[in-house]
């Protein structure tokens, strides 16, 4: 998953220098077509980000897998 945290801290430091704010406690993180990692935790703008089975995108909710 080190490409994943390469993205989150590239993201992070486009944030801050263009003053635009991602609010960690607000993102979520799931795996599609799987089970989501065990003991993988990902940071954004030094902040843990939640990992979740179903999230709600756009009034569709995505799904880890479809016995959820």
């Amino acid at each position: 998953m080190s490409w994943l945290t390469e993205m989150l801290d590239i993201c992070s430091d486009f944030g801050r220098e263009w003053d635009i704010r991602v609010n960690p406690l607000k993102s979520q993180l799931l795996t599609i077509g799987g089970n989501n990692p065990p003991d993988c935790q990902l940071l954004l703008d030094n902040k843990p980000v939640q990992w979740c089975v179903r999230v709600k995108y756009f009034g569709i909710y995505l799904l880890v897998d479809k016995t959820v």
